[in-house]
């Protein structure tokens, strides 16, 4: 059932009802295979490193973060850093985990050419279906992502986004053998 906001506005129930649906058919759609092959190659790598643009690179550093907290050694990259200058990204023990709605985009041009010139191990995050990230990645999880739109921009709901890397995350815990705690605490 979605959740009724204690407010009564439009833009508050656009909100409510986009978010929860972004978390639910991200789930309910999600590729349990591809996720397990995500979840196996997170397990074995010897680093993550997140790459994203703008709201999707927030959601790298929040993935990141994460990794902190667990005790798994991670890097984040944003668009603003060329990636391809870094040595240490062609180390093969390494998985990088790219965020992105689209898939496509002047940001991801270079990193992707090295990921394939590499033969580096990719799993994408994303909303496209078909699209530069989409074939460069040794596993594709999809995102539903709804969005507002304000002229050319595009201002997408990242709730399913956060639900993929959340479970993950917790899934790749669990597999590494990290004690985690899983509790129904809110507040």
């Amino acid at each position: 059932p979605v959740i009724q906001p204690p407010v009564r506005s439009p833009q508050l129930e656009w909100v409510t009802k986009s978010m929860y649906d972004a978390i639910y058919y991200t789930l309910h759609n999600l590729d349990p295979e591809a996720f397990q092959r995500a979840v196996d190659l997170m397990k074995n790598a010897k680093l993550l490193y997140w790459y994203g643009a703008g709201e999707s690179g927030m959601m790298g550093e929040i993935g990141n973060h994460r990794c902190w907290h667990l005790g798994i050694d991670s890097y984040v990259f944003r668009e603003t850093l060329d990636v391809t200058n870094f040595s240490m990204l062609r180390d093969q023990g390494a998985v990088f985990i790219f965020l992105s709605v689209s898939g496509e985009g002047p940001y991801l041009v270079k990193p992707l050419e090295m990921v394939k010139r590499e033969n580096l191990t990719c799993i994408a995050i994303t909303s496209s279906h078909f699209s530069p990230l989409t074939e460069a990645a040794a596993v594709v999880l999809r995102a539903a992502s709804p969005r507002s739109k304000l002229r050319n921009s595009i201002i997408p709901i990242k709730a399913g986004f956060e639900a993929i890397v959340n479970a993950l995350l917790y899934e790749t815990a669990k597999e590494r053998g990290i004690p985690l705690e899983l509790t129904t605490e809110m507040f």
